[in-house]
């Protein structure tokens, strides 16, 4: 089994104040990233979408870990560069290091049919994962690097087609 490093709370903070992200260095300065600081980063993350004319949907719990919340920018308010560009200013400067603070330091969970059918997905593919497993990290780790990419399409392709009523799927362990 390999290991999967992450970075530190405090390497998270470092980044985010080397690079001027200032509402995501307070929510990361004590050293630990509650619930309820992830859902003050994508406040705001919505908040620089909403001056960038834009807005995100509601988000949703995400069924692949039960940790992350998904939401989109929502395409058709401005044209459709503009929105990626938006996105990518207003999670970069708000939302992904908290995030990715967040999920590496809390447990991740995967659906019990999501799981499932990830797993028979990538041992159809040829990657039988024969551990038992509760996430995506922990399948990952049982995984050589090259099978990664089969990994998180298995896991979206499962889970859209589980879960029909999400619009997108993020990925990550």
């Amino acid at each position: 089994m390999r290991e999967l490093v992450y970075q530190s709370v405090a390497e998270a903070e470092a980044e985010a104040r080397a690079n001027g992200w200032d509402s995501q260095v307070r929510l990361l300065e004590d050293g630990v990233v509650t619930a309820a600081e992830y859902e003050q980063a994508i406040d705001n993350t919505r908040a620089c979408a909403e001056r960038g004319a834009n807005g995100i949907t509601e988000p949703v719990l995400s069924p692949v870990d039960n940790l992350t919340l998904e939401f989109g920018f929502p395409i058709g308010a401005m044209a459709e560069e503009d929105v990626w560009a938006v996105s990518d200013d207003c999670s970069q400067q708000h939302l992904w290091t908290v995030q990715a603070a967040y999920v590496s330091t809390h447990d991740a969970v995967m659906d019990v049919d999501i799981r499932v059918d990830t797993l028979a997905c990538m041992a159809d593919h040829g990657h039988p994962i024969a551990a038992e497993v509760r996430n995506a990290r922990e399948m990952a780790s049982r995984i050589g690097r090259d099978a990664e990419s089969q990994l998180a399409e298995c896991i979206s392709d499962v889970t859209l087609r589980l879960r029909p009523e999400l619009e997108s799927i993020g990925v990550s362990w």
